[in-house]
């Protein structure tokens, strides 16, 4: 839902927007896996990056009220969690499939790099229209598949070279 906004990944100098920021960390995530892979592929180390889906039951997200669960179809009137794994919302045991298929399937050797999600590489898709995004998030109805930025080898380098100035002493060449 974001490329990385290298002249402000922090939103230090723009307004924040809680969608972009959530849609920066995926992405970074995606390019972090390109640029193991890039960096490990004479060793045999290959990376993945995969989407779970929504797991509501996780707690992952403490601050999500019951009023944002059930505006985003994670929670209904009753307070029961939503699962409807079509519509990406999962129990944590589906949620883990993706990460165990990619972790373990031979038929991803030589694939390091990619995304992953409903135990399927993503197909690459167009980044939705900014005013879609806030839409997108508030109903939890964000499609399958990965955009062209998340995963160019460029963008993985400039991010992991902005990784490694951040976080001095990690540097893997």
């Amino acid at each position: 839902m974001s490329p990385i906004v290298f002249d402000d990944p922090m939103f230090e100098h723009r307004g924040y927007e809680w969608i972009l920021a959530y849609g920066q960390s995926k992405t970074a995530n995606i390019l972090h896996g390109v640029g193991i892979t890039a960096r490990g592929a004479d060793d045999g180390i290959e990376a993945f990056a995969v989407h779970p889906g929504a797991i509501p039951s996780t707690d992952l997200s403490p601050w999500a009220t019951p009023d944002i669960l059930r505006a985003m179809d994670l929670m209904d009137e009753d307070g029961n969690w939503v699962i409807d794994p079509e519509a990406g919302k999962k129990t944590p045991q589906q949620g883990a499939s993706t990460q165990t298929w990619m972790a373990t399937d031979p038929r991803l050797t030589g694939l390091g790099g990619v995304y992953g999600e409903n135990n399927e590489v993503s197909p690459l898709v167009a980044l939705p229209e900014p005013d879609d995004l806030q839409a997108l998030a508030v109903v939890g109805k964000t499609p399958p598949g990965v955009v062209p930025h998340a995963l160019d080898p460029d963008v993985a380098d400039r991010l992991w070279d902005l990784s490694e100035r951040l976080v001095p002493g990690t540097g893997i060449r």
